[in-house]
């Protein structure tokens, strides 16, 4: 089972294409070497592998009349994909509507942040700032409001 793990920092070239790391391309078996690019609500960038991407349709695609909110976000997650295959040297092209969508510039850093099944794509401050509301969730867990009856204090 492919799972991506670490953070690191990287830049985009000129022409906005990403090298994924070595790390990352040693999970996936050569002849699958193939991604989904899309968007993510959290406005980050999402890079899918072909199993992960397939198996996230599947789970979207279970049924079309569903509420309004899981609409928007299959719209955005679906509307938004751009298949992409690593070049020689495990470039992916960024299209310009994706970094757009995540603040993204040529010859600039992004931060890659292995998920699980999923490779993130950040600009460096909007990760800055999930790192912070991912503080402050765990803080709010992490008080007696926040903790359920059957979750133990943290000694």
């Amino acid at each position: 089972m492919i799972s991506f793990l670490g953070t690191s920092t990287h830049t985009l070239d000129e022409k906005g294409r990403l090298i994924v790391p070595k790390r990352f391309m040693d999970e996936i078996p050569p002849k699958d070497a193939k991604f989904t690019i899309t968007a993510s609500l959290d406005g980050c960038l999402l890079l899918l592998d072909q199993a992960s991407w397939e198996e996230a349709v599947a789970q979207f695609s279970r049924d079309v009349f569903v509420d309004s909110a899981t609409r928007a976000v299959r719209r955005v997650f679906l509307g938004h994909a751009d298949v992409v295959e690593p070049d020689r040297n495990n470039r992916v092209l960024i299209n310009e509507s994706l970094r757009a969508f995540a603040g993204l510039q040529p010859n600039a850093e992004v931060v890659l942040v292995g998920a699980g099944k999923s490779i993130e794509i950040w600009h460096p401050q909007q990760w800055g700032g999930a790192l912070t509301q991912a503080r402050q969730l765990h803080e709010f867990f992490d008080t007696p409001i926040g903790r359920s009856a059957e979750t133990p204090a943290a000694s």
